[in-house]
């Protein structure tokens, strides 16, 4: 399997030709692809020349049963794919050319062939889908809210997911319960139990229900045939005071409880014989006493519970894997060690935690997040050393990592706001250290990274070092570069760099940005804000830029940015020298543009959806 995984890449390089021969490849690597699903199999689609995906989702039985989500953004072309869980088809609210509603017809076809359900994000999609692509409407699966004025009766008996208002046109009266035999997730939000409780009784293929405000103080009407289909449920309703009933709920895999704070007791939760997440953000529950006992329990997320002092009563949950304790008061761990299957941590901003004896042993964590607390000593992480991936420290307690000089298997470090100084314990993670944060810390020299041929992220922001070359063998993967008000004064180093897509350089004393020259196809955000700054000439041949901070620059022309007003979103000029903003006429997904202390006086060729500061 890992030598078939290695392969992953070469999926792209896919071509139906003509002969029995050609087909070969494509066999083999299907076995590949029915193992994928979700993120994984977008992350290979990624690979792929554009439309490349469509062929993908003829042949591959799980590209198949991936989602297509048709939406409106603001995009630079009618037509993009995007990562994510569901394969992802955007096309401009902009159908006006026979371009683009050729491109849209070309869709239809392909996402007719596979059989792929319809998802909509954007109100007027219904509108788009009817004048141009009517087959692809009985495929529609979800609406946005706003949308539903659009719809009718067939168009809703056929969906599988619905959000429901109690200001909404469509309301709970007008729909026969009985014949929405399609639904599967529904969120009713604003209503009462009293006036949803029979409709819901009535809904043949509801397995997801979320409960949103309205007055819920005693979610009682679950009924044990009704209560059994259901396998995620989520209340975000302060009024719900008790859940007693949740014991009918027995085949719930997903409970999220959000913000009911009368909530104060979880052992209920003992008696979900499959639950595998909980989610308890907002709640006030002082203890987790008993959840140890669920037996499927992989993830917990108890952010933002302030009442909540311990994390003992997770001590020994066979199959836990992840805990979210971040904004909470947890100070006091727990013998955490005795979780065989933990493997995240995440406790940021928890101000009360200062030790980790709780997790001295445990042999497999892979990321810990401890930014924002008094933790100042690691050694406690000593057993995981060989498994340990992710780590967030951002304590300035913290002067020293001599401990991962045993980590072998770092991909992300982040030290931001800490006094650590010295950086040659990461020198054992080379290999795989993909992300490193040290903005605000005591760092001075990054030499010891020198051999480092991973790195994609590196932030040097607020810290005295000066020379940035010890970068240059992972300037083929490094995407994003953050150096502001740093010690930098020159990016030579970065010609070699071709996959920049975030470059920060504001109140440094860079003044030459050519070197940015390769990877101008790349780059999507640019912050200057550099006194010393005079030209963008070279920004002539970027055609993604969708930020730029010019802030304080001596600039006064601004044309370079020509060749990015198809997605330009952000600009800032911010006491800069420019006068004039004409060259703006074209760009029209400009969202925000900072105009203050410029002495710029026309701004009408702007769209009326832009947002002018000045």
């Amino acid at each position: 399997m890992y030598s078939a995984v290695r392969d992953i890449e070469g999926l792209s390089q896919w071509h139906l030709q003509p002969g029995e021969d050609a087909y070969r490849p494509m066999e083999e690597r299907q076995k590949i692809l029915a193992l994928m699903e979700g993120t994984m199999l977008a992350q290979v689609l990624s690979f792929m020349k554009p439309h490349r995906h469509l062929t993908m989702c003829a042949v591959s039985p799980t590209a198949r049963v991936c989602a297509e989500l048709v939406q409106v953004p603001s995009t630079r072309a009618p037509y993009e794919m995007c990562l994510g869980d569901r394969l992802v088809h955007r096309f401009s609210d902009d159908l006006d050319g026979d371009d683009e509603k050729e491109r849209l017809r070309h869709h239809t076809w392909w996402i007719a062939k596979c059989g792929l359900p319809l998802h909509l994000d954007h109100s007027s999609t219904w509108t788009v889908l009817r004048a141009v692509a009517p087959a692809l409407v009985p495929m529609v699966r979800s609406s946005p809210l706003s949308a539903y004025g659009e719809l009718q009766a067939s168009d809703i008996l056929q969906l599988e997911e619905m959000h429901i208002r109690g200001d909404n046109t469509i309301s709970i009266a007008s729909l026969t319960p009985s014949q929405l035999t399609h639904l599967r997730r529904l969120t009713v939000d604003d209503y009462t139990a009293e006036h949803c409780e029979e409709f819901l009784l009535q809904l043949p293929a509801l397995t997801e229900l979320s409960i949103h405000d309205g007055d819920w103080t005693q979610v009682s009407f679950m009924k044990p045939a009704y209560a059994a289909r259901l396998l995620r449920l989520s209340i975000h309703n302060p009024t719900v005071n008790t859940l007693s009933w949740i014991y009918t709920c027995t085949s719930v895999t997903h409970m999220s409880i959000i913000r009911c704070r009368f909530v104060l007791d979880v052992g209920f939760l003992v008696e979900l014989p499959y639950l595998t997440s909980l989610d308890m953000t907002g709640s006030n529950v002082p203890h987790l006493d008993g959840l140890s006992r669920c037996r499927r329990l992989t993830r917990i997320v108890v952010q933002e519970c302030s009442q909540l002092l311990s994390l003992e009563g997770l001590v020994g949950a066979p199959r836990l894997r992840s805990i979210d304790a971040s904004y909470s008061g947890v100070q006091t761990l727990g013998e955490l060690h005795r979780c065989p299957s933990l493997t995240t941590v995440v406790f940021q901003v928890c101000g009360n935690l200062e030790r980790l004896a709780g997790l001295a042993g445990a042999p497999q964590l892979e990321v810990v997040g401890l930014a924002g607390t008094h933790v100042t000593d690691i050694t406690s992480l000593t057993a995981s050393l060989r498994t340990l991936k992710k780590l967030g420290l951002g304590n300035p307690g913290v002067t020293s990592i001599a401990v991962l000089a045993g980590a072998t298997q770092l991909e992300e470090v982040d030290l931001r706001g800490t006094a650590v100084t010295d950086i040659t314990p990461l020198t054992t993670s080379l290999r795989t250290l993909k992300k490193l944060r040290l903005g605000r810390s005591g760092v001075t020299s990054i030499a010891a990274i020198a051999g480092a041929t991973q790195l994609e992220e590196v932030d040097l922001s607020y810290t005295k070092v000066t020379d940035i070359t010890p970068l240059t063998a992972s300037l083929p993967s490094l995407k994003k570069l953050v150096l502001g008000r740093s010690g930098v004064t020159s990016i030579a180093v970065l010609a070699g760099a071709t996959q920049l897509a975030e470059v920060e350089l504001r109140c440094t004393k860079v003044t030459d940005i050519t070197p940015l020259t390769a990877s101008l196809r790349t780059l999507k955000k640019l912050g200057l804000g550099n006194p010393g700054v005079t030209s963008i000439a070279v920004l002539a041949g970027a055609t993604q830029l969708e930020e730029v901070e010019l802030t304080c620059t001596k600039l006064t022309d601004i044309t370079p940015l020509t060749a990015s007003l198809r997605t330009l979103k952000i600009l800032s000029l911010r006491r800069s020298g420019v006068t004039s903003i004409a060259v703006l006429a074209g760009a029209t997904q400009l969202e925000y543009v900072d105009l203050s202390g410029t002495e710029v006086t026309d701004a009408s060729m702007l769209p009326r959806s832009t947002r002018v500061y000045s």
